[in-house]
């Protein structure tokens, strides 16, 4: 195997590298859509290269690789690059999985010009004060042992999920892979992922989407939903805002209803003592203006501090309290 040119780029503070696997432009990995109908979604990834940069820490120097839209999530093994799509597929359907026409290749990284191992994945850090300067380094040294490599394929994909009617499987594709015992990354050049659909219920899929149609979802769904289908020709209602307030403050939040009702919204305020006050009921509550409303809300919004209106949730991990989960 011959040595692979490098070429230099500045990155801010930091001096990356560009490792090329082929020909062609200096760019991150591509994923690229061939087809999308009821019967299978066809996308293309392509790998052209790879950006790597040099860490230190306080168990030494590593080596970083980028280029993808995220990281590999498991705390103290091996940091790789990942790319997640997501992917529309119609209600009812089931999905199975095929991988064709692979090119894979395997390189030693001092092959590559990279002289360190590659960095482990660290735990986010909590976005409080000089909280940076109190993390504790991560690494799973018995993975870092381990004669086999991370992740262990190159691609897996998650339990469906559904964004205003739109039903979709987020999938994660890993096209590099590294066994640390032999300092060795195998590098998927291009790969064809074939999602084969069946029982796509279409009627049932466009009654959903229509009901749930929002302008504001449908602008963010055209960008992170790569084979995303508008619902075209809809007429523009107006866009529900539901406002939900501790009578303590019901008087206070007139003013706010009554101006987003002149900017277009269809506003509808209820107040605690209709639905009751506890984290079920509101929740409740907003879960069937959600199912069944003709027009269901696209905003919600609370009005109350924790005395009033009771958090959703409180994080296993952080302890913090949240409102996201209603």
């Amino acid at each position: 195997m011959k040595r692979i040119a490098i070429t230099l780029l500045l990155s801010g503070s930091l001096m990356a590298s560009w490792i090329p696997f082929g020909e062609g432009e200096k760019e991150g990995m591509k994923v690229s859509l061939i087809r999308a109908n009821p019967q299978e979604v066809v996308i293309d990834v392509e790998v052209p290269g790879v950006v790597y940069e040099y860490l230190n820490t306080e168990e030494g120097r590593f080596t970083r690789l980028s280029g993808g839209t995220g990281i590999t999530g498991n705390i103290g093994k091996p940091e790789l690059p990942i790319i997640t799509k997501l992917i529309e597929i119609p209600q009812s359907a089931e999905v199975k999985v095929e991988l064709k026409d692979v090119e894979t290749e395997e390189y030693t990284l001092s092959e590559l010009g990279i002289l360190h191992p590659l960095y482990p994945v660290q735990a986010p850090i909590p976005k409080i004060p000089g909280a940076d300067k109190n993390m504790k380094f991560e690494m799973d040294r018995d993975a870092y042992k381990s004669d086999r490599f991370f992740p262990d394929r190159v691609y897996t994909y998650r339990d469906i999920a559904e964004i205003r009617g739109t039903r979709v499987i987020p999938m994660d594709i890993k096209p590099i892979q590294y066994n640390p015992a032999k300092n060795t990354i195998r590098v998927t050049k291009k790969m064809r992922i074939r999602l084969i659909l069946s029982g796509s219920d279409i009627s049932y899929t466009q009654w959903k989407k229509e009901k749930y149609y929002s302008p504001y979802f449908d602008e963010v769904l055209k960008k992170e939903i790569m084979n995303y289908e508008s619902t075209k020709g809809l007429p523009q209602l107006p866009v529900d805002y539901l406002i939900i307030v501790h009578d303590d403050f019901y008087n206070n939040i007139l003013p706010f209803a009554e101006w987003k009702t002149r900017k277009g919204f269809n506003v509808t305020i209820t107040k605690t003592s209709e639905i009751g006050a506890t984290a079920a009921d509101i929740r409740n509550y907003i879960q069937n203006a959600y199912n069944t409303w003709d027009t269901p809300p696209t905003f919600c919004l609370l009005v109350g501090d924790v005395g009033q209106i009771p958090v959703s949730q409180t994080g296993l991990e952080t302890g913090k309290v949240t409102d996201l989960y209603y």
